[in-house]
């Protein structure tokens, strides 16, 4: 399959929510991202608009796994964030998988190869959320280049009330603990620092944007990056409900039709 029909394959999946078979794609896990920014710009060709981001491999196993150091980045859809107590129907996805994550929001455009530091300044607020994985590609997970170039399997997100970043993050991350509940009852605990490996966030959003930079991108003011996982993302296979709590920061709650 030659890369512009990778491109339109991997933009029809996304937007039908259905499987893209290319698993005789010659991608190169060097080229995977700028086809991964083909297939949005197919996205914002046909009137839809970014988001937020997503800052890959931050976090537990994924930390790496794709080379050292190597933190791919994700798009995020506009239409695909959601506010926290939304319903969405399952038949939207190939197949969901759910992933409990702190969210940046950006109080100014981030532009460039930036350190933590400057990528701190401009984020103006944290909130809960969940990211909504979407296993679109037939094989995705076996083959890494297909994997980044569908967006990092990305669906969307879901964004619970935001925390000025100083209250929120004003300790950093270890430390805050995470309580993912389905149906009311907890599946799953974790807290940063003690039962997860997690880079620092504002070392994932610098990371994430000197990388897009690479490609000529930045990030705007207002969009929303979510910065990894703290448990390995989880199949939603039946409709019901899910809220992840996390200490210091607040709730976050999704309901699948």
């Amino acid at each position: 399959m030659r890369e512009p029909s990778v491109v339109a394959a991997l933009h029809e999946a996304r937007r039908d929510g259905r499987r893209a078979r290319i698993d005789d794609s010659p991608l190169r896990l060097d080229g995977a991202l700028g086809v991964q920014l083909s297939v949005a710009d197919s996205f914002l060709a046909a009137g839809e608009r970014i988001g937020g981001w997503k800052a890959g491999s931050t976090s537990g196993r994924s930390r790496d796994a794709l080379g050292a150091g190597f933190r791919p980045f994700g798009y995020v859809l506009e239409s695909r964030i959601s506010r926290s107590g939304v319903a969405l129907p399952l038949d939207g996805f190939a197949r969901c998988l759910i992933e409990p994550e702190l969210c940046l929001i950006l109080g100014s455009p981030l532009k460039g190869e930036v350190d933590a530091l400057r990528a701190r300044a401009a984020v103006r607020a944290v909130a809960p959320a969940f990211e909504l994985v979407d296993q679109r590609v037939v094989g995705g997970a076996q083959d890494p280049a297909n994997f980044v170039a569908d967006g990092m399997g990305n669906w969307g997100i879901v964004v619970g009330d935001d925390t000025p970043v100083d209250e929120g993050l004003g300790s950093g991350i270890d430390g805050i603990a995470l309580d993912l509940r389905q149906g009311g009852e907890t599946v799953a605990r974790a807290t940063a620092g003690r039962d997860l490996t997690i880079d620092d966030p504002f070392l994932a959003l610098s990371r994430a944007c000197s990388l897009l930079a690479e490609h000529g991108r930045g990030m705007q003011a207002g969009q929303a990056v979510v910065t990894g996982s703290f448990v390995p993302a989880v199949p939603v296979d039946a409709p019901g409900s899910w809220t992840a709590g996390f200490s210091g920061v607040g709730e976050v709650s999704v309901t699948f039709e």
